[in-house]
């Protein structure tokens, strides 16, 4: 299949990975305490 016409330009390409990380883990349960711990153990870089 071929199509004619210029490229498709993308200016945004989405929120940055992880950026829900600690809304999705409040959540489903986890405490503000234990994704502190996570934060400070590197676990989301």
């Amino acid at each position: 299949m071929k199509f004619s016409g210029p490229s498709a330009a993308y200016a945004f390409a989405g929120v940055r990975t992880g950026r829900h990380n600690k809304e999705v883990l409040l959540e489903i349960g986890y405490t503000e305490e234990q994704i502190s711990g996570f934060e400070e153990t590197g676990l989301f870089k």
